[in-house]
Order: C-alpha cells, then structure tokens, then sequence
C-alpha cells in the first residue's frame, strides 16, 4: 500500500513539472527575445554615437584651413581611438571614411596653399609695380626739374654778371680812375656774382651726381613703365648732362672774373695809401734795410699784400726790365 502511494505520489510531482514547464516555456522565450532586443538596440545607440562623434570631426577636417590641419587631424585620431572600441561593426567604415576625410583635406589645404602663394605673387607684382611708377614719377620730376634750371639759372647768372660787362676789359683800367664804379659798388657786384655762382655750382653738382649714380635706375625705371625708348632717353640724358656742365663753365668763369676784380679792388685800395702808409709798408718787407727789396723780398711783399705768389719766370722778367 505504501509502495502504492509513493508511485502515485511521483506521477503527480511529473505532471505538475510537465504542467509549470508547458506554462513558462513561451514566457522564457518572450523574456530573452526582449533582452536580445534591448541589446542590440543598445548596440545601434552606441554605434549611431560613435558615427556622430567621428563624423563631427570628419566634417570639419573637410574644411580645415592651413593653419587648422594638423590640430584637427590630431583631434580625429584622439577621437578614434577613444570610440573604435565601442564602435563594433562600423570600425572597419569609419577609418576608412577617417582616411578618405584625411586625404581630401591634405589636398584642399595644399589647394589653398597654391592659391594663397599666387595671391601674394599678385600682390607682390602690384606692390612692385607700384613702386615703379612712383620711382618714375619721382625720376620724371626730378629731371624735368634739372631740365628746367639750366635756362633759369643761366638767365640768373647773366643778370648778376651784366655790372661786370660794365668793367673794362684790362683789369688795369680798374685799379685807375679809368673806371666809373667806386670801391662799394664794385665789391658787391663781385659779391652778388660769387653768391649766384656758388648756388649753382652747388646745384649743378648735385645734378650731375644724382644722373651719374641713379643713371642705371633711370635707365631702367623709364622705359618699363612710359613709352620713353631707351635710345631716346640716353639722347636726353647726355643732352641734359652737357647742359650742366655747361652752366657749371659759365659760372666757374664768371667767378674768375669776380675774383680779378676783388684783386683789382685791392690794388686800388692800396695805390690810394697815403705816403707814410706806404713808406711803413716798404719798411715792412725790407728785412735788410738796404732800401731796396730783393726777390725774395718782393715775393714776401706779394704773398702778404696781394694773397698771390708770382711765378720765379715773372720776378726775373720784372728784374731783367
């Protein structure tokens, strides 16, 4: 009997199992496609953050400037390995969209340094030229400048210079009362003449110098920015040199001829000496009191007197007399 119940016993335990296993069996089912579900939803979230953080920095690599390239090429691969790991599937994409992003971006940054080299060779040659017209316009005045101070200088050279047509041609007329100008008038028409020689002597130098050192530049400068040719311009620049030089003659020879009459001038002052004037002066240079000067007395007479030293040939004419 008690076999008998046991047996009994155990069959009702199996069909209790056997009922609770047909009734959890789809809830088992249900619950691990829900949790395969959640995973692999949770897998595309990761995945769709680890596109967008990379794509972010791709997108900005597109367009990086020179300056920008490296930092973002370095900000890239920061991000890279910071999210491949999580990236599953997509790795294998996203570096090769990381390097296509990285190639194309080395070609664009190239791109943009060749056109920024030609802008600054633009502007460079504008700069240059530039610089040229403003050398020939500099150079243009400046010879039209010394072009036109040949006429004017030389008008202003025969104004100073028309009292001394008024000399006599022997300067020994001047120092006799043959000459109608007294001793002020004459020394401020020698005065006025020196004054206007010396500024254009000065002026003529400082012409001849600037088309003598800035000659290749003008040379060069004229031809390449006005229609000028450069036969043409040398034919000027000569012309205008000989001009110059002319002046400069004219004004060195009107000088001479203000300086012969100071010393004129002077041996008329000193002719005028009274007689004792001239006794003290002759005691003067008569070292041996012999009352008569020697050579050598009369040069030291000269040289102290006069500024001027006569040549041995014109004491020994005077001597030979």
């Amino acid at each position: 009997l008690m076999m008998h119940q046991h047996q009994q016993a155990m069959q009702h335990w199996q069909v209790s199992q056997q009922w609770q296993a047909m009734q959890q069996g789809p809830m088992h089912q249900e619950l691990a496609l829900r949790g395969q579900q959640e995973e692999e939803q949770r897998k595309e979230e990761q995945a769709g953050r680890v596109r967008e953080a990379v794509t972010k920095v791709i997108q900005r690599l597109r367009v990086a400037t020179p300056e920008a390239f490296e930092a973002l090429r370095k900000e890239l691969g920061e991000v890279l390995s910071a999210e491949l790991p999580k990236s599953g599937d997509l790795r294998r994409e996203l570096m090769q969209e990381s390097e296509k992003a990285i190639d194309a971006a080395k070609r664009s940054v190239n791109q943009i340094k060749e056109v920024r080299k030609k802008q600054a060779q633009q502007l460079e040659m504008e700069r240059m030229k530039l610089r040229m017209q403003e050398k020939a316009v500099a150079i243009a005045e400046r010879i039209k400048a010394l072009t036109a101070l040949v006429p004017i200088q030389a008008e202003k050279l025969r104004l100073a210079a028309l009292p001394l047509e008024r000399l006599p041609c022997h300067m020994s007329r001047v120092e006799s009362s043959e000459s109608d100008m007294n001793d002020a008038e004459l020394e401020k028409i020698a005065e006025v003449v020196e004054v206007a020689c010396d500024e254009i002597g000065r002026a003529v130098v400082d012409g001849l110098a600037y088309l003598n050192v800035q000659g290749i530049e003008i040379r060069m400068v004229l031809p390449a920015t006005t229609s000028i040719k450069l036969a043409d311009l040398n034919v000027s620049l000569a012309t205008l040199e000989q001009h110059l030089m002319n002046l400069n003659a004219l004004a060195c020879a009107l000088r001479l001829k203000a300086l012969l009459a100071r010393q004129a001038l002077e041996r008329r002052r000193a002719s005028r000496k009274h007689p004792e004037d001239v006794a003290a002066i002759f005691r003067k240079y008569d070292c041996d009191a012999d009352g008569v000067l020697s050579k050598k007395e009369v040069l030291s007479y000269a040289q102290g007197e006069f500024k001027f030293t006569p040549s041995e040939d014109a004491l020994d004419r005077v001597w030979n007399v």
